[in-house]
């Protein structure tokens, strides 16, 4: 019989990655409402680090599942594959697995288009400064002096 303690804890690794990337990604949305790019720009770098985890987790996760024999199953196919005991343990992981990533992406496009429109915004008003730098350098008219 395998044992599936290392891919339980595992999903609870990943879950709690989630929480954290959540996190950084909510504070991005906050730092992009309020046109703050340098918190922005650190909401980033955090986030960075925790991909690089997550890329860990997923080679962690593939050798397991080599290990236990489930190398080409998802997640749902697994729950199928173990006895029922395991399967109680394993359902509540992968359903709060799912909700963290669904979470995940929603906050996370969310602040992807809070910063396009702050790009798109920055972008309008450059143009318009531009626009206005340049009429503002055309003569008006001549003007020619004459000594009487």
């Amino acid at each position: 019989m395998y044992n599936l303690s290392n891919f339980i804890q595992l999903l609870k690794d990943y879950i709690s990655l989630f929480d954290a990337l959540v996190e950084v990604e909510q504070e991005k949305l906050l730092a992009a409402k309020k046109n703050r790019v340098t918190f922005v720009e650190e909401a980033m770098k955090k986030e960075q680090v925790y991909i690089l985890q997550l890329k860990g987790y997923d080679k962690k996760r593939e050798q397991i599942q080599q290990e236990l024999g489930f190398s080409s199953l998802s997640f749902q196919q697994i729950l199928e594959q173990v006895s029922k005991e395991e399967n109680d343990q394993l359902t509540p992981l992968f359903y709060q697995f799912q909700e963290k990533v669904a979470l995940l992406q929603e906050v996370s496009e969310n602040a992807k288009k809070m910063i396009e429109l702050n790009l798109h915004t920055i972008e309008k008003a450059l143009k318009q400064e531009k626009a206005d730098s340049a009429s503002s350098q055309k003569p008006i008219g001549s003007f020619h002096s004459r000594k009487i």
